[in-house]
């Protein structure tokens, strides 16, 4: 059994609703639970940090749907994994969508426009993560919590779950970000109530996070290596070296020596790589040294149709004739199988016959994808998330896999690390780059490759092969320049010749059309 922070989540989280918005004005009994009265119970300080790490993978209080946290038609699409990883991963050469929706054949051509739902549901997931987040420092100071007579034993730990808030927090707005560009900040200091905050440059928000992290490391309270599923100085330098890879597109600035220095902590931390490849993507991937930070779940006690059961849903399909979905993935076919995506060839046609990390199906499949909402048996249907483990078995149930996502790992480290050395950071060096590039493709039984091979594109494609449908593509087109120029691939711009140069303003996300009517500091990103 995952040992995680999942303790009791749907009875403590739902007490603090009225935490991030004003409560009903209701009549209440003298024996109702308030927050005041949570705030006094001991086992509260645990619980709502249950909840804040829950929210990057459930979607409300009570699993796989219900006590919703954002209220949407399709409860699974407010979930923090599946609206981050459609962003990340629809509008990019890893994945062609076959699900006849408007807001996600946008996103795949390269054509969507500000209201686009989807925008709107990543927005409000990360940004009610940050609520949370400011309520429960707002509640754990030192002040409060003598005044509630909170025992010291219980203090003490509570400084080190306010490290882990805080870094959860940066985290977030570091994505919001990624996406958005120029966002509002708000912290705990900033109260409760309706109010317009102000928006920040994508420089002032870099410089924000920057200095936050750094301050939650020097203070001393995230431990060195923490429980499985909580972040800790490793998540904290891995964090950092994302910012500093990718840098110049925030800021203009290069930052990869930065960048190099965060990395060698991360490297250092005690992690190793999965011997097998495969088994980073199964139902006991818990057991991996490899994995830096997951995206915990559990097919009984962490469920939802937003998170690894979606990955799985949009791999497997039932429109492929003899596909056998039980066998390969581990689930219900009849349930489980949403027919919802296909690697293209750009994708699948890197890598060698006898690299083990092409993982996708063939049988019966053809190269080119010509329609996307009728050819099902086009392209390639992906096997890399199953919810099997790694002796071949299923997980505990057959609907909702155990298997968790992880968002930050070793191999994505040492591709980092390479990268930013080849782009003439200091501190690393080129021979321990080939070192850590060679490792990955000795486990993935692929030819090793020598040290003038290691060029910009070379990475773009070998990061593809390491990290294909983890999250990261996105980005890292947006880096090398390649997602709005340079490189083309099938339906890009809507045609499935696709457009290689496309209106750069796509390289950043419009802020939600809802958000600009209701808060009137915001300035939309230029071209929306």
């Amino acid at each position: 059994m995952k040992k995680t922070l999942y303790i009791s989540v749907a009875v403590l989280a739902l007490l603090f609703t009225s935490c991030v918005k004003d409560m009903d004005k209701v009549v209440l009994s003298d024996t109702a639970y308030t927050p005041d009265k949570a705030w006094s119970d001991e086992a509260t300080y645990q619980g709502f940090l249950a909840k804040i790490y829950a929210g990057f993978s459930l979607t409300g209080n009570q699993g796989p749907y219900g006590y919703d946290d954002i209220s949407n038609g399709d409860t699974g699409e407010t979930a923090w994994l599946r609206s981050w990883f459609t962003l990340q991963e629809f509008c990019t050469d890893e994945m062609r969508v076959f699900w006849d929706n408007d807001a996600l054949n946008d996103l795949q051509a390269l054509s969507w426009s500000s209201d686009n739902n989807w925008f709107r549901l990543t927005y409000d997931r990360m940004y009610l993560t940050i609520a949370y987040c400011n309520e429960y420092l707002r509640e754990t100071t030192t002040e409060k919590m003598n005044s509630r007579g909170i025992r010291a034993t219980i203090q003490e730990n509570v400084k080190n779950y306010r490290a882990e808030v805080r870094l959860i927090r940066a985290m977030n707005y570091y994505f919001l970000m990624d996406f958005y560009g120029n966002i509002p900040i708000i912290v705990e200091q900033d109260g409760v109530g309706d109010y317009a905050p102000a928006q920040k440059s994508r420089v002032e928000v870099f410089n924000w996070i920057e200095g936050e992290v750094n301050a939650v490391v020097s203070e001393g309270n995230l431990p060195a290596t923490g429980l499985y599923g909580r972040v800790n100085n490793s998540v904290a330098a891995m964090l950092l070296a994302k910012m500093y890879l990718n840098a110049e597109v925030y800021t203009g600035t290069a930052r990869y020596t930065d960048c190099i220095t965060q990395l060698n902590k991360v490297i250092g931390g005690g992690y190793s790589l999965e011997p097998v490849y495969k088994n980073l993507f199964g139902a006991d991937n818990n057991n991996s040294k490899e994995v830096i930070f997951p995206i915990i779940y559990d097919g009984k006690k962490a469920t939802g149709y937003g998170g690894v059961s979606f990955i799985i849903g949009l791999e497997a399909s039932l429109k492929v004739p003899g596909l056998p979905i039980f066998d390969i993935y581990g689930v219900d076919g009849a349930t489980c199988a949403w027919t919802g995506a296909r690697a293209p060839k750009e994708l699948f046609g890197l890598f060698s016959a006898e690299d083990k990390r092409a993982l996708f199906y063939k049988e019966g499949m053809t190269d080119e994808i010509t329609d996307l909402h009728t050819g099902y048996t086009q392209g390639r249907l992906v096997t890399k998330f199953t919810n099997r483990t790694s002796t071949g078995s299923t997980g505990t149930d057959q609907i909702f896999p155990d298997t968790d996502f992880p968002l930050f790992r070793l191999a994505d480290a040492y591709l980092m690390y390479a990268e930013a050395v080849v782009r003439g950071g200091q501190g690393g060096d080129m021979n321990t780059a080939l070192g850590y590039v060679n490792a990955l493709r000795d486990r993935a039984g692929a030819a090793q490759v020598a040290q003038a091979d290691l060029t910009l594109d070379f990475f773009v494609k070998e990061r593809a092969r390491e990290l294909y449908w983890e999250g990261w593509r996105r980005s890292d087109l947006i880096r090398f320049n390649y997602f709005t120029a340079n490189y083309n691939w099938c339906w890009k711009g809507g045609t499935q010749t696709g457009i290689a140069n496309h209106d750069p303003k796509y390289n950043l996300y419009p802020l939600p059309a809802g958000e600009l009517s209701v808060n009137t500091n915001l300035k939309q990103n230029q071209g929306y």
